[in-house]
């Protein structure tokens, strides 16, 4: 088992105490930037988690983590997070069935089973890329869609959803739901599934799924916190949930697999993480996108919240990937990233979610005043906190196996 250093320091605002963590020190270099976050904590709930990577001679990765909340047991809705563990665990749905003519480029199909259901008709579909798995999860990653989300989850069944999540012991993760109006009843029952070969011929079908098992695991050793929600604008018992820990350690199970234990890991090939890895960090003016969307919506930082700051007009460097994961909704926002750096040799793991009290200040205009400057300057702050620190480094990092997916 390699070693994982984890130090959790939990805060709770009561004045500026500096100087204790890399977090604090950040925050220390820029005071007047965060001190009206921190000085109004019930306005803006914040979680980070900051991952430094020590690497020894043999490349492998030790993790030394830190913490900084605000509030304990405050429910944020997680959004477009859970799209990451969607994506991982159909790839890992498909290397358990081991059928040979079935693999993330098989097209896919939808029937209709219950209420709430739409099909998808890969025959009669005019689009110039038929559906498939791996395009769904391009899709997820490249621009966070919700319609691939929705498919996937659809393949997947929440049942075999709750089950693996339990298994890899993510249990502060909930998925219920699809990003579409559909009740808690009708979530519960997922689509009938077809896949097809390129002439239109029926491979293999999956039935219709209905989970009957409570959404929260009955083990007697774990129990989940109450949960008080900003806002109070729905109840969390039926939305979507998912930690920020357990976010930042999903992230870190895909990207760093080896640093993470046996059992918390996903089922995946050497070509499933490179899937996983080229989404996460590619921008999507690098992708001719599959979906109906202009891509000129779509700039080159849409979902670089860490260290860009969604600026439409970002300075992108061509050093540095950002493997990364995002979520944006109801006052809250949350970007959960890889840092790599391969002129320099840098790495860092960061996850980060501010909330807004949006009763109290108007939403569309924090979010741009506040939760993605939080965000830039705090992805910027630590990336030069790692850049500091690289002479105190025995061993620098080899990236090659990022690095060669966008050699070309």
């Amino acid at each position: 088992m390699k070693k994982i250093i984890l130090i959790i320091i939990q805060i709770l605002f009561t004045s500026c105490s500096f100087g204790q963590t890399p977090i604090d020190e950040v925050m220390k270099k820029n005071p007047l930037f965060f001190k009206e976050m921190i000085d109004n904590k019930e306005k803006y709930p914040i979680e980070i988690i900051f991952t430094r990577i020590i690497r020894d001679s043999l490349n492998h990765p030790n993790l030394e983590t830190y913490t900084y909340f605000t509030h304990n047991n405050l429910y944020f809705n997680p959004a477009s997070i859970i799209k990451l563990p969607i994506c991982a665990l159909s790839l890992e749905k498909l290397n358990e069935w081991q059928k040979p003519k079935i693999h993330a480029n098989t097209r896919i199909g939808a029937g209709k089973g219950f209420e709430c259901q739409t099909e998808v008709n890969v025959n009669e579909s005019k689009l110039e890329y038929p559906p498939t798995i791996a395009r769904y999860i391009e899709k997820l990653l490249l621009v966070s869609d919700n319609e691939g989300y929705t498919r996937l989850y659809e393949f997947l069944g929440q049942k075999y959803i709750k089950r693996k999540l339990e298994e890899k012991n993510y249990q502060a993760t909930k998925i219920i739901r699809r990003f579409t109006n559909c009740d808690t009843l009708q979530n519960r029952y997922t689509n009938p599934i077809y896949f097809y070969n390129d002439n239109g011929e029926l491979l293999y079908s999956q039935d219709m799924a209905f989970n009957n098992t409570p959404f929260y695991p009955q083990n007697t050793n774990w129990s989940m916190p109450e949960k008080t929600t900003p806002m109070n604008i729905f109840n969390p018992d039926y939305e979507n949930e998912i930690s920020l820990m357990n976010a930042h350690e999903i992230l870190t199970a895909i990207v760093l697999p080896e640093s993470i234990d046996f059992h918390k890991r996903f089922r995946l090939s050497n070509k499933d993480y490179e899937l996983l890895w080229y989404g996460l960090g590619s921008f999507p003016n690098e992708r001719k996108l599959t979906i109906q969307e202009d891509d000129k919506d779509y700039f080159p930082a849409y979902k670089k919240y860490l260290f860009y700051g969604r600026q439409k007009d970002a300075n992108i460097q061509k050093n540095i990937r950002i493997l990364n994961v995002v979520g944006w909704w109801g006052g809250v926002v949350t970007d959960c990233a890889y840092i790599i750096d391969f002129e320099n040799k840098i790495e860092l793991l960061v996850s980060a979610r501010i909330g807004i009290n949006h009763n109290e200040i108007n939403e569309s205009d924090a979010y741009h005043k506040y939760s993605f400057p939080f965000m830039q300057k705090l992805g910027e702050g630590l990336y030069e906190y790692e850049k500091s620190k690289l002479n105190e480094k025995k061993y620098l990092p080899n990236l090659k196996r990022y690095q060669k997916l966008w050699s070309n």
